[in-house]
């Protein structure tokens, strides 16, 4: 279940029950997001986009934990002056080569595998950043987007 420690700013509830809540507790229900958020309600990022970075971050960090027997996914959201930081963290069974990230792991590539590319679009269009870090036991995905307060 999606659960948010609340901050000075309160999350965006419509996002978290829209985008996650349901999704997340139906195809994983085995796995716990853990998340903390201190953000403000008027962003300048439409909800649609950030529903779009956000599930398909998690869709892929939820997948793998899944697959490899994991519990948990991590949702760390805040806002920083004007740039809105989204950190995807979640564990990893062995070393990741995120060099393959540009192609798809899925047997249908023509209908799945797409969402990675969607998350650089819209990350993109906010002049925002999508990097990875890699330690021995998890991977997180780090967002940036600029100039959304």
């Amino acid at each position: 279940m999606f659960s948010v420690t609340y901050q000075p700013y309160q999350f965006i509830i419509k996002i978290s029950d829209f985008c996650l809540d349901n999704w997340a507790t139906i195809e994983y229900p085995d796995i716990k997001i853990i998340s903390k958020g201190a953000i403000r309600n008027n962003l300048t990022v439409n909800d649609y986009d950030l529903c779009s970075i956000l599930n398909n971050l998690l869709d892929n960090a939820l997948e793998y934990s899944a697959k490899n027997n994991f519990s948990t996914v991590w949702l760390n959201i805040y806002l920083e002056a004007s740039v809105l930081l989204i950190d995807v963290v979640n564990n990893i069974s062995a070393p990741i080569d995120i060099s393959k990230f540009s192609s798809t792991t899925k047997a249908d590539s023509i209908n799945h595998g797409l969402g990675l590319a969607i998350v650089k679009e819209t990350v993109h269009y906010y002049n925002g950043s999508l990097k990875y870090e890699l330690s021995e036991s998890q991977i997180t995905a780090k967002v940036r987007l600029f100039t959304v307060a």
